[in-house]
């Protein structure tokens, strides 16, 4: 949910950092600083944009951001001058849509993202603004269950996909599984029906598909094969010629061994 924590960044800087005094309060000292109680309008308004505290030109304490409808659109507590921000947001219902830390500005530890029902859609973990470590997306709860099930997960370091990726069907079963690396797939991907049975089935090198990729049908039975080179398909003579050209290889490197 990208998008969401973006919106509120963007609310929060244009929001404090280009402020006119308007309403009660509004003060700023003889270095042009911002102190005590602030409250800003959506431009051409009356209709509070943000009521806040300022101590030096730094936001402390609660700060509250409302929607040009007058909802309540975003609750923050400012803390240790400003260096650690706790955020919720939320959608013009009243349901929270988003909650978590910022350090320093950036996105810290985890965030969790709600649909406009409070129903959670995604549990993702950062690092100094980058995504790091396992990243959750769930299906829509089942409203005469309550259950939450998981739709994907995957794993990141330093904001790029790295790691174990897998997604889920409704029933819990695996319908895709592969790894990252670098934000690349790398290694052995595969998907599966939702019987369990394989339904293709391959191999990336360097973020390209390399080797043979196999499609089934659900019953078992082998659909077609292709072989694949850097990313591009061979076949024919020149895909023989190249299995004997590997198959030497191979017996050349098994002699010296």
């Amino acid at each position: 949910m990208k998008w969401i924590v973006l919106v509120f960044q963007l609310l929060l800087i244009t929001s404090l950092g280009f402020s006119q005094p308007q309403g009660d309060g509004n003060k700023l000292d003889s270095k042009g600083r911002k102190q005590g109680k602030w409250v800003k309008f959506h431009e051409g308004t009356e209709k509070k944009r943000y009521v806040g505290t300022f101590k030096n030109d730094i936001p402390i304490g609660k700060f509250t951001y409302y929607y040009l409808t007058g909802e309540v659109s975003a609750v923050t507590e400012f803390i240790n001058d400003n260096k650690t921000a706790y955020t919720r947001m939320y959608h013009l219902n009243g349901k929270v849509m988003a909650a978590g830390k910022y350090t320093d500005q950036k996105k810290d530890s985890v965030w969790l993202s709600f649909n406009d029902r409070k129903e959670i859609i995604s549990k993702e973990n950062y690092v100094t603004g980058k995504l790091n470590g396992e990243s959750i997306v769930y299906y829509p709860s089942d409203p005469s269950k309550g259950k939450v099930k998981r739709y994907e997960i995957t794993n990141y370091e330093g904001g790029l996909k790295h790691g174990k990726w897998i997604q889920f069907y409704s029933s819990g079963k695996t319908k895709a599984e592969g790894v990252y690396k670098d934000g690349n797939f790398d290694g052995r991907v595969k998907w599966l029906y939702s019987s369990g049975k394989l339904e293709i089935d391959g191999y990336y090198k360097h973020a390209v598909k390399n080797g043979f990729w196999k499609y089934y049908e659900n019953d078992g039975e082998l659909r077609r094969k292709v072989y694949y080179r850097n990313g591009s398909v061979i076949e024919g003579d020149v895909l023989e010629k190249y299995l004997e050209k590997l198959r030497k290889a191979k017996a050349v490197q098994k002699t010296k061994l």
